[in-house]
């Protein structure tokens, strides 16, 4: 029986401790990222941060795992960043409503705002209207990235039949 190239990819990877079905390390890494992730979840504040860089310096030898691993880094560090932008359109909203305040305590509705200052509150809202949107496309776009993260956790638990 004579065997082509074609059958012989197949051996060259059993030989190589390729295969289609899970490895050990798949479920090794796997669950060492697992359990980053965990924490990471679980943290708060300062140590997010601390949490965030513990999985991404997680050596992985399975690329399943890594995958994984990478994915959910790009999502919670998104994330972070989201909430950073989402932090600083609230503060520019503050600064928005204290201006407006001010404004109303400086005479009579009537009389009008002191020359400038109407100028200087649409500046105001239109920069925290802007830091708004921004953050809200920020957080969709993390929004995706998480929901992708939790698919494909989903998905290699079940292929390594968890």
């Amino acid at each position: 029986m004579r065997w082509g190239s074609s059958a012989l990819v197949p051996l060259a990877l059993l030989a190589l401790g390729c295969s289609d079905g899970p490895t050990s390390a798949d479920r090794r890494d796997f669950a060492a990222v697992e359990a980053a992730i965990e924490g990471l979840s679980a943290a708060e504040g300062e140590d997010q941060g601390a949490r965030l860089a513990e999985l991404e310096a997680l050596a992985v030898e399975s690329p399943r795992a890594g995958a994984v691993r990478d994915l959910c880094v790009k999502a919670y560090r998104s994330f972070g960043e989201a909430n950073g932008k989402l932090a600083i359109a609230r503060g520019k909203t503050r600064d928005v409503e204290s201006a407006v305040a001010l404004a109303r305590t400086m005479g009579p509705r009537d009389a009008g705002l002191p020359s400038g200052e109407a100028e200087r509150l649409r500046g105001l809202q239109t920069d925290a209207v802007g830091a708004l949107d921004g953050a809200t496309r920020s957080l969709d776009q993390a929004e995706s990235l998480v929901k992708a993260c939790r698919e494909r956790r989903a998905d290699l638990r079940t292929f390594l039949g968890r």
